[in-house]
């Protein structure tokens, strides 16, 4: 062929470079635009000899798989100027320019190199695929493609270039092949790479436009959609590497899992569960400094029920396929996700592996064909809570904090232990204050109520031990409540109890009394002494007449204050308490089981649960044997009624010199809520008069409580 083949592939290649690896996708692309330039002007040249062969007599040469017009030629020639060539060597002529090409993707494989994006893209499409990829990618990154289409297709004005006419040049370049229909709908071409077809252009005339993703990979950009940029994060090596502390278990059977992910010889599957902020995004984080891998990072519970899943699932292979990142998907629903079961059925053909991280293991969560490797990350222990504290509280002002006495009161994960560090940082620092306890307790609250309040109610706790006025023997049990919280690393840690216990390690307190006597006011007291939230469980919401609703719903009350940290409150208890009955029809063994799953909540529970009941008999030898203190809240005898008076009574409020509360004290046997209740209405009763509180005025406040209460009057009002 001599001159004329350097004449023709030394115009578009540097054949110096045959034996060197592309440098950048830039240089790959434009040697796959001058071999789509050379099958061009080849077709175009070969058309005019066929022409010219038809003028002389001599027949038209047969030349399978073209049909172009004599003047297509004109507009690509223009742009690209070619060298004329008979048609016998242009077979010859593309062999050598496709080898070249070749011979450069062969060097790019070579220990310790990065495979350009468009060199990966090419070996994952069939031959036919690659070649109409860079026809559609050539028109994009230059217009005269675009005429040279457009004369191809006979004058049509259509930018793109049609299934058919690459067809015809794919049948000049590779002779060798069969060309491909694209008829098959998953494939990569298809998912990927090609716009589907418009119906009223079918087959051949399938115009051959690229997909958003695909056009800007080629033209070497990425794109990520605006559902991708909402609900992913992009998960690299860059920045500082944190320090894994107690995750180093974790760790190591992640990285052995993403080992066989990246293998792709099967679908895989691998589950990191536990509690919101106990490591697994920060497992993919140090995967992703020490292993060189790059994840995407789905969140699931911010997606939209209008999203689409099959085209977030196609941007998703895009990215993973294309740019090579591995794929990852993260939700704390405790409920089957029918969209995290359709997402992984959509990716399994491609053997991609998946990270999944979840709050709670769910064994029906993988569709069938994967294998599932599972990473559990525990609650952490009181040393490790305390290891956590100290190891975010180094520095910043923060390293006067007892970290012991923080861990033993607050259950947090590593996660939510540092944004609550973060938090009451801000929080000092904008009220110009140094960090204390108190704003760490009003962290720990707003980043961690979660939907607890949608279930229960708020109690604020702004009561403290002077307000409580009960007998000494009650009051010193709710203190030692207080002290268990207090020296739990001491007792649990340091003298090696937490070995010993087979239950979990909160704490369950039953508050028994006649009503009114203080137990609301006993709970507010613990949870301001603890600086805990104080959350009351509303009973008519979880309560319910259909079968296993009552148990869902005290599933939530559980799992939500576990990640809120706070005190839960059953006032009236008996009702979801009461002594199990014994066995007669179904609702009796249903209200069996609802109390029995009870018990096994309350002592899974890790932090403080507190029940009030008028009634304490309604409780089995059972039920009191799993609870950790059962305190009496009796009601006041006359010198704790006398206190209670007193109390109640501000030191402002305008007092008759002839009112003696120990005649009330000694003469009535009422609560510490009615006797609150008479004193305020006393004190109204004399603003209306315009007169000083009186006995008058409390004796008409007591005969207004005892009749609301259902009680005869006593005889000793009748004489005030």
């Amino acid at each position: 062929m001599g001159d004329l083949f350097c004449d023709a592939v030394n115009s578009r290649f540097d054949l110096s470079c045959r034996t060197t690896a592309f440098e950048s996708g830039a240089e790959y692309l434009r040697d796959w635009m001058s071999f789509v330039s050379l099958c061009l002007v080849c077709a175009a040249v070969s058309k005019l000899a066929i022409a010219q062969a038809a003028e002389n007599g001599d027949g038209s040469p047969s030349l399978p798989g073209t049909s172009m017009e004599l003047e297509e030629a004109v507009y690509h020639l223009n742009a690209y100027p070619g060298v004329f060539m008979p048609p016998n060597d242009a077979e010859e002529i593309l062999f050598a320019a496709r080898k070249y090409i070749e011979d450069r993707e062969s060097a790019a494989y070579v220990p310790d190199r990065e495979i350009s994006r468009l060199v990966r893209i090419g070996e994952m499409l069939s031959h036919f695929g690659k070649f109409a990829f860079f026809c559609a990618a050539a028109c994009a990154a230059d217009r005269g493609f675009e005429r040279a289409f457009i004369a191809l297709h006979g004058g049509e004005d259509s930018p793109f270039p049609s299934l058919g006419s690459v067809r015809d040049l794919f049948s000049l370049a590779f002779p060798d092949k069969e060309p491909d229909w694209l008829t098959d709908q998953s494939s990569l071409e298809n998912r990927l790479i090609f716009t589907p077809a418009p119906q009223d252009k079918p087959g051949l005339m399938r115009p051959l436009s690229l997909r958003p993703g695909a056009q800007s990979y080629a033209l070497g950009g990425q794109y990520i959609s605006r559902g991708i940029t909402l609900y992913c994060d992009v998960i690299d090596g860059s920045g500082e590497k944190e320090n894994a502390l107690f995750a180093d278990r974790q760790l190591g059977a992640a990285k052995a899992a993403l080992h066989k992910l990246r293998l792709r010889t099967q679908p895989r599957l691998c589950i990191l569960s536990g509690e919101r902020g106990s490591g697994k995004k920060l497992t993919l984080q140090l995967l992703a400094y020490e292993e060189s891998v790059r994840f995407i990072l789905l969140n699931l519970d911010a997606l939209p029920e209008s999203a689409v899943l099959e085209d977030l699932a196609d941007e998703l292979l895009s990215l993973a396929l294309l740019d090579g990142f591995c794929l990852a998907v993260q939700t704390q629903s405790r409920e089957p996700d029918a969209r995290a079961e359709r997402l992984l059925t959509l990716i399994k053909p491609y053997k991609l592996g998946v990270f999944l991280l979840m709050g709670a293991v769910r064994a029906n969560i993988a569709p069938e064909g994967y294998l599932i490797t599972r990473v559990k990350y525990p609650e952490l222990d009181l040393e490790q809570s305390i290891s956590f504290w100290k190891e975010f509280s180094a520095g910043d002002g923060l390293g006067g904090l007892d970290c012991t006495q923080l861990a033993s009161k607050y259950r947090l994960t590593p996660g939510k232990i540092k944004s609550v560090l973060q938090t009451a940082a801000d929080m000092a620092e904008n009220q110009n204050m140094p960090i204390s306890e108190k704003l760490i307790s009003e962290a720990v609250l707003h980043s961690n109520t979660g939907r607890l309040s949608e279930i229960a109610d708020r109690i604020e706790a702004f009561y403290t031990w002077g307000d409580l006025i009960l007998g000494e023997a009650s009051k010193q049990q709710l203190r030692d409540v207080c002290d268990r919280i207090t020296y739990r690393h001491l007792v649990e840690s340091e003298w090696g109890f937490a070995r010993k216990s087979t239950y979990g390690n909160g704490i369950s307190i039953l508050l028994y009394g006649p009503p009114g006597t203080g137990k609301t006011m006993s709970a507010q007291v613990i949870a301001g002494e603890l600086g805990l939230p104080l959350y009351r469980i509303n009973l008519a919401q979880i309560i319910s007449k259909y079968i296993g609703e009552t148990a869902k719903n005290l599933d939530t009350v559980f799992s939500e204050a576990k990640s809120s940290n706070v005190i839960l409150f059953f006032d009236e208890a008996d009702a979801l308490f009461a002594k199990r009955t014994d066995v007669k029809n179904s609702n009796d063994r249903h209200a069996n089981s609802e109390s029995s799953y009870l018990l096994q909540k309350i002592e899974e529970y890790s932090g403080v649960s507190i029940l009030a009941t008028n009634l304490a008999n309604n409780f089995d030898e059972a039920f009191r044997r799993r609870i950790h203190y059962m305190i009496h809240i009796n009601m006041p005898g006359p010198a704790r009624r006398l206190e209670l008076w007193n109390s109640f009574i501000p030191p402002e409020a305008p007092l008759a010199p002839e009112v003696d509360l120990r005649v009330f004290a000694e003469n009535l046997e009422i609560s510490g809520s009615v006797i609150k209740s008479a004193v305020l209405q006393a004190a109204y009763f004399a603003a209306s008069e315009n007169k000083e509180i009186g006995m008058a005025h409390f004796a008409k406040a007591i005969r207004r409580e005892l009749q609301k209460l259902g009680k005869s009057e006593p005889h000793i009002l009748s004489s005030i």
